[in-house]
């Protein structure tokens, strides 16, 4: 692993095992093994270091909605989704106790909201590639073209969201999350699909 990869996975383990209040460059370069002068190579403050945690765990659901404009109109629409909210399951899953964290202050989080914003990074470039695929979707026939986009899009994250949050807080065994996400998934896409009376949208 390069430095940079051992901070970020150095930072991931404090937040989960330790909390934010444990999170300092010092934990963080001693954790991985490094100098602090050589983190500051890398990140110059606590938030960075938070940031790019997040953007690691993150990674494999960004990829594949990054493939979505690729993938229009084909294979099966509920497939696509269903490979998207289980990601997503297992990300919020990952995620979860770093956000609980970071709410629990409201001054770090608003600068790493900041910081988010200046670097014009956050969840809502996956959002909005969603609801593109959704309403191109909709054109060819394969999604309801009565409903929203966004609230499409919405609709399949807060399916992952919900399983996630439920199983971290109750205790439900997470190997079997991808599982009542697809299966809530399938309920929602009911509503979904077209009627098979119903003629494409051209």
């Amino acid at each position: 692993m390069s430095t940079r990869e051992l901070l970020v996975a150095a930072t991931s383990h404090i937040l989960r095992r330790d909390g934010l209040a444990r999170l300092s460059t010092r934990s963080v370069s001693r954790e991985a093994g490094v100098s602090e002068s050589a983190l500051y190579k890398h990140f110059a403050t606590k938030e960075e270091l938070l940031l790019a945690a997040i953007e690691d765990l993150v990674a494999p659901y960004s990829s594949i909605t990054a493939e979505l404009p690729a993938k229009i109109g084909l294979g099966s629409v509920e497939e696509l989704l269903s490979e998207l909210a289980v990601s997503n399951y297992h990300f919020v899953l990952k995620a979860g106790p770093i956000w609980s964290s970071l709410h629990a202050d409201p001054q770090f989080h608003q600068r790493f909201l900041a910081l988010q914003r200046e670097r014009d990074q956050g969840p809502h470039h996956s959002m909005q590639l969603l609801s593109r695929f959704i309403g191109a979707e909709q054109r060819l026939g394969r999604i309801n073209p009565e409903l929203a986009p966004d609230a499409v899009a919405d609709l399949v994250m807060a399916i992952a969201h919900f399983h996630a949050s439920l199983d971290s807080s109750i205790g439900r065994d997470p190997t079997l999350g991808p599982d009542r996400v697809r299966a809530t998934l399938i309920a929602a896409l009911s509503g979904l699909l077209p009627r098979p009376d119903r003629e494409p949208t051209p």
